[in-house]
């Protein structure tokens, strides 16, 4: 997944709250800045060693994590034939790349167009405007936008109800650039709420892990219910 903010004012708050929206966890700057699974670049200007390096950084599975999260700020200063050594990358990869501009003009138009631009703003979830059932997940799905939260919720209501039919069907259709992350701590959230099969999640968590197409493993996992 390819993000473009522009215009951050408060990169370290950014930070904390892709952090979060990505992970589910809260963590302090400094701390996001030890987790191996993180790669962030916070300079005013970028050489081709340090392009380099985040080419590098995607090379190798996540130690941790189920995927990867890259923070790249000031990309617009990045020279345009660099960024086309990233072209490839952001094609292919199923991790979360952000990258912050001040200037969207001078970004690669092959980037731009694969990428989707969004907005940042950090605000409190009213937990008292979803019902009770929601309460223990919605900390656990940390997201700004209630429209896309509801999609989510949805999807877990489906789970809920061991319809997993119908969470295959949504899961592909409604929310066809879901966060991988999320959707499985959603899954395995919902199988200890409906008592479901401890070996079937710690089955999905190995492929998961593992160096294959993880939508497709989720996907799976929900027909073979």
């Amino acid at each position: 997944m390819l993000v473009i903010y522009e215009g951050i004012k408060d990169f370290r708050t950014f930070c904390q709250g892709i952090y979060c929206d990505t992970f589910n966890e809260e963590k302090p700057y400094d701390k996001i800045l030890l987790d191996y699974d993180v790669l962030i670049f916070d300079e005013a200007d970028y050489k081709v060693d340090k392009v380099n390096e985040y080419i590098d950084f995607y090379k190798y599975k996540p130690l941790e994590k189920l995927s990867k999260l890259s923070i790249f700020n000031n990309f617009d200063n990045v020279d345009m034939k660099i960024q086309n050594k990233l072209l490839k990358l952001f094609e292919e990869s199923e991790d979360k790349h952000i990258l912050i501009v001040k200037n969207k003009s001078k970004i690669l138009n092959t980037i731009k167009s694969r990428a989707e631009f969004k907005d940042f703003a950090i605000k409190e979830l009213n937990l008292e405007k979803y019902p009770k059932r929601y309460h223990d997940v919605l900390s656990l799905i940390y997201i700004n936008d209630e429209e896309e939260l509801s999609e989510y919720l949805k999807f877990y209501d489906f789970l809920l109800n061991s319809n997993y039919k119908q969470a295959y069907i949504f899961l592909t259709t409604k929310l066809k650039d879901y966060d991988i992350s999320r959707v499985y701590e959603i899954i395995q959230y919902a199988a200890k709420k409906t008592e479901d099969s401890l070996e079937d999640i710690l089955s999905l968590q190995k492929f998961l892990l593992s160096n294959t197409n993880k939508k497709l493993q989720i996907e799976n996992y929900l027909l073979q219910k």
